[in-house]
Order: structure tokens, then sequence, then C-alpha cells
């Protein structure tokens, strides 16, 4: 059944509402889950929503998450269709903003990875989220009838910005490692440094400091490339 398109602007409110749904579903996948993350438009400030809050719940085993199905149909949730690989859909339509759940297993890891791919770059991209903020409410003005021919046409956009999206994505973890070692290596030196001075705390404070600004260095070098 389509649903009807209404675009509302952004609401605080929305970030309560996932902390409120995210905490009954670490009771439900217990130890299973891995992480659950706020994602969609909800997620990104200043982008304009339908009222419908996006979960994803990444889980070490999905068999043992296909489990706990009747837990969440007793917190409101129904099993849905979905077209994404490897995941299972849940959505909770009643108490408004109505939630989707989705859940992902190990062999989801690089769908999971998408949706948290668009959501980082969109709230970095602010020119990128004003186009898309332009056209979602031109797409709920043609297509609010139909929410299929309205994600249809979404999907468009989030497949022209998901290979910069991801290009993004693997820049920063690129540098967080490189700024890791360079910390572990300053902390190295840093510790030298303290005997020679007599005060090892100043010396690890000041190599730590000087690794890390080694590392985002060397990082920004490596992506100009």
């Amino acid at each position: 059944m389509s649903l009807e398109v209404a675009m509302y602007d952004y609401d605080p409110a929305w970030k309560e509402q996932f902390r409120a749904e995210k905490k009954k579903l670490k009771k439900i996948f217990g130890r299973n889950a891995k992480e659950i993350q706020h994602v969609g438009s909800t997620a990104v400030k200043d982008l304009p929503s339908r009222q419908e809050i996006d979960i994803q719940v990444q889980v070490k085993n999905l068999a043992e998450a296909d489990c706990c199905t009747e837990s969440l149909r007793e917190t409101g949730y129904e099993p849905a269709e979905t077209e994404i690989s490897h995941c299972r859909h849940y959505v909770k339509s009643a108490p408004e903003p109505r939630v989707s759940l989705y859940l992902f297993g190990p062999d989801g890891q690089a769908e999971a990875e998408k949706m948290l791919n668009i959501r980082d770059y969109l709230a970095v991209q602010p020119d990128v989220k004003k186009v898309y903020s332009d056209l979602k409410w031109q797409l709920a003005a043609d297509y609010g009838e139909s929410d299929e021919s309205y994600l249809a046409a979404k999907q468009e956009f989030w497949s022209g910005i998901l290979p910069n999206a991801m290009q993004l994505s693997q820049a920063q973890g690129k540098m967080s490692m490189s700024m890791s070692i360079g910390m572990l290596f300053g902390l190295a030196v840093g510790l030298g440094l303290g005997q020679a001075w007599g005060n090892a705390s100043a010396g690890m404070i000041v190599g730590m400091l000087g690794g890390l600004c080694a590392g985002a260095l060397y990082a920004q070098r490596k992506a100009t490339k």
C-alpha cells in the first residue's frame, strides 16, 4: 500500500525520538547488537523529512536476531518488504512518528555502510544538503499521493552522490588510522624525551600532540595525491 508524502521542516525532537527507540531496541537485541544508528533525513540537521525515523541496527548474528521478531511485534514493529540486499525491514506505524527499522547482519555490511556514508556526507556538505532539501520539497509536491514514486525519484539522487560519499568515508578512515599511528609513535618518542627531560608526563604529551599533527599532515598529503 502506497503512503501519502507529507514533508516537514527539520525537528530537533527527532533525535530524542530516536534515542528513546534505541533504548527499546537495545533491550530486544542485547549483546547481539553491534551498532544502533540514526540514519535517513531525520538524522541530518536542517534537512526536511517525513515524520519517519529511520534506524539501522547491525547485529553479529542475523539468525539470532530473527528470533527477536516476536519481541519486535510486541513493541509495535511489523515485518515489511525491502529491496535492500541482506536486510530485514520492520515498520512501526503508531504512535507517530513512524519508525523504519533496517536490520543488517555481517553479509549486509556493504549496504549498511551506504546508508551511513550518505548520512555523513550530507551532514558536512551544505551545498549538497541544500540541493537535496529543495528536491525533497519538490518531490513531495509532485508525488504527494504516492511514496513509491517519491522514493524512486530520491533513489536517483542517492545514486548520484554515493561515490562521493564513499570516497569521503574512505579518506576519513585513512586520516583516522594515520593519526592513531602518529599518536602511538609520538608516545614512544615522548617517553624518550620525558626520560631525557626528567619529566615523563610532559614528554608523553608533547610526543602525542606531535604524532597527531604528523599523522594528520601525512594523511592530507596522501589524500591530495
